[in-house]
């Protein structure tokens, strides 16, 4: 605990030499927006920091059996330094906005303030991200997407807990796990580990993908002629991209998708494809590709086939 002070005590010196620095930039009569940015980005790094060891500090002191009073005053002075921060990063954005304001809008409608020195203000109530329940099959879409938001620098550590909150589908399994951890900047890192080892494992997800490919292996009889061609390239893709995500491209993982491929087929197709000089391919690899392009062939072949008879009718 007294390591964890003393620490703590360095921070705020830090965070207080930070802010009167940004402060002297920002009470000029022409602020430099590069300064500003520099200064901010500092400062932020200083209370993400001193975050992290108060709320070891409080977790410390709750072991210890802490009075209500002590909590409180703990809590209280912990949330002058959060306010000093967000007047001051509310103090930054004016000045940038003002200067260089351009408004963006996303694709899914997130309204974003965007400047050229990379500062942005998201209304969080606005974002629209994918919900992920916890289906294994599901991850890979979902992390692509959320990813984004992982990676970017702008964001703290606390929005993006509260962005992972909102993606998460109510009372599913993944909601559980991550809200099982406190939304704060020291347990945002720690919750991703956590979805990555229950949700994202490669092993599990090639598992998942291969065993996808079986279904259709083992539902052909009972789907034939209920299913579209088109629909059993378009899961053959799916699963086929998902596992090449996942770095099933070799040689050797083809020699086991290729017949799950081909199983899949048809009957009447499967004999067309057997007849095609392509099928005798030298590598596994490549009889995978050529399979796949003479499947998407005859899709588009029966596609073209039922526009003319729709014309026709």
């Amino acid at each position: 605990m007294e390591r964890l002070r003393k620490s703590r005590t360095v921070l705020r010196a830090a965070f207080t030499r930070s802010l009167g620095l940004l402060n002297a930039e920002l009470v000029k009569e022409r602020p430099d927006i590069q300064e500003l940015q520099v200064r901010f980005t500092i400062l932020r790094d200083k209370t993400s920091e001193l975050d992290d060891v108060n709320h070891k500090i409080f977790e410390a002191m709750i072991n210890e059996d802490a009075g209500e009073e002590q909590l409180l005053q703990e809590t209280e002075t912990a949330d002058e330094y959060k306010t000093k921060y967000q007047y001051a990063k509310i103090a930054v954005n004016t000045i940038i906005d003002s200067v260089q304001p351009a408004t963006a809008t996303s694709d899914n409608g997130q309204e974003v303030y965007v400047n050229r020195e990379n500062v942005r203000t998201f209304k969080l109530p606005k974002i629209q991200l994918p919900k992920f329940s916890g289906e294994l099959k599901d991850w890979l879409q979902f992390w692509s997407l959320f990813k984004t938001i992982h990676e970017d620098v702008t964001i703290t550590k606390e929005d993006k807990f509260q962005y992972l909150i909102q993606a998460m589908v109510k009372d599913s399994r993944a909601s559980e796990l991550v809200n099982s951890f406190p939304p704060t900047a020291a347990n945002y890192d720690k919750v991703i580990v956590s979805l990555k080892n229950r949700f994202g494992r490669e092993d599990l997800l090639v598992e998942v993908y291969v065993r996808e490919m079986l279904k259709l292996v083992l539902n052909k009889t009972k789907l034939a002629g209920n299913i579209s061609l088109s629909r059993v390239f378009d899961r053959l893709e799916t699963q086929l991209r998902a596992l090449e995500s996942l770095g099933v491209t070799t040689d050797m993982c083809a020699a086991m998708l290729y017949p799950l491929v081909e199983s899949s087929l048809p009957e009447d197709l499967l004999r067309v494809w057997e007849r095609n000089p392509k099928a005798i391919a030298t590598t596994s690899k490549q009889r995978l590709d050529e399979l796949m392009s003479f499947f998407q062939a005859e899709v588009l072949s029966e596609e073209r086939i039922a526009m003319a008879v729709s014309d026709s009718a």
